[in-house]
C-alpha cells in the first residue's frame, strides 16, 4: 500500500498530462463535447496502480509456460503445485489476494493448479474463490512446476532436497517471496 501512496502524484501528474492537454479542447476523453459544457473543474477521486496489479497474473503465467516449454514439457495436461493462496503470510487472510488471478490463467491454459494453503480456510477458499484448497503437501506427486507464492514459515523451512521431490525431472520453480533456496536456481520475478 505504502508504494502505491509514493506513485499517487506520478500516476496522477501522468493522467492529467494525457488527458488535459495544454492546448486543444478541455478534456481529452471519448465523449460528446456537450457533456462538459459548463464544467468548471474536474475532480479525481481514484487513481493508482490497480491495472498494472491485475496484469501481474498473465505476467508470472507467461514466464512460467515459456520456461516450461523451453524445458521439453508439454503444457497442456501439466501439474503445476502453488504454495499460498492469501494476501499475508502466516495467516489466514484472503482479502486482495491475486494469485486466484494465476490460478484462472493456469486453468485457461489447460494446467491444473494444486493449491497448497496451510493458513487459509478451505472454505472460505471454496466460496469465495471457487478453487479448492489442500492443508497440507500431498505426498509422492511430482509436479511440472512448483510456485512459491507466499512466504509461510513452513515453506521457508522446506530443505533443497525435498523442493527438488516435487518436481518432474525438467520441472521449474518459480520463486515469488524469495523462500526457495538459490542453490535451485528457480526463476525470480
Amino acid at each position: 500500500m505504502l508504494k502505491e501512496i509514493h506513485e499517487q502524484p506520478e500516476t496522477a501528474a501522468l493522467w492529467v498530462a494525457r488527458h488535459l492537454p495544454e492546448a486543444g479542447p478541455l478534456v481529452a476523453l471519448p465523449l460528446d463535447e456537450s457533456v462538459y459544457e459548463g464544467v468548471q473543474r474536474i475532480q479525481i477521486l481514484a487513481c493508482g496502480t490497480s491495472r498494472h496489479a491485475a496484469q501481474v497474473g498473465a505476467y508470472l503465467l507467461e514466464q512460467l509456460v515459456l520456461e516450461m516449454a523451453r524445458r521439453g514439457q508439454l503444457i497442456a495436461g501439466s501439474r503445476v503445485l502453488v504454495l499460498g493462496l492469501n494476501f499475508k503470510e502466516n495467516c489466514p487472510d484472503l482479502r486482495n489476494t491475486r494469485l486466484v488471478d494465476v490460478i484462472a490463467a493456469l486453468e485457461r491454459c489447460s494446467i491444473e493448479p494444486v493449491l497448497v494453503d496451510t493458513w487459509v480456510y478451505a472454505e472460505e477458499a471454496r466460496m469465495d474463490f471457487g478453487v479448492k484448497v489442500l492443508a497440507t503437501l500431498p505426498i509422492n506427486n511430482r509436479y511440472g512446476a512448483v510456485i512459491a507464492a507466499v512466504a509461510h514459515r513452513q515453506y521457508v523451512d522446506i530443505p533443497e532436497a525435498s523442493w527438488r521431490e516435487l518436481l518432474l525431472a525438467e520441472g521449474v520453480l518459480l520463486d515469488l517471496k524469495g523462500v526457495m533456496p538459490r542453490a535451485l536456481q528457480p526463476l525470480r520475478l
